[in-house]
């Protein structure tokens, strides 16, 4: 990077306004990606939701039919131990 040479208020003015442009640009693309992983979290934590809520209605509908009678899950208890 050369060595800029400041000879009068306008040329410090002229370096200062580049300046914040530059850093401008820089956080607005900062932001940018920030909210991008923002929305890539949300849409990884409804995935993980959704199949959380799927495994405890499974459950749910498993208990009820041994409940009813209409399942015996201890021998499948033998059989994932025998696994």
């Amino acid at each position: 990077m050369e060595a800029l040479q400041i000879k009068n208020p306008e040329d410090l003015r002229k370096l200062f306004d580049e300046k914040q442009k530059a850093i401008v640009h820089l956080a607005k693309e900062m932001a940018e990606r920030e909210w991008e992983l923002f929305e890539f979290s949300l849409f990884i934590s409804s995935l993980g939701k959704e199949k959380l809520d799927e495994a405890t209605n499974s459950v749910r509908r498993l208990r009820k039919l041994e409940t009813e009678g209409k399942i015996n899950l201890e021998q499948y208890e033998e059989l994932a131990e025998d696994f």
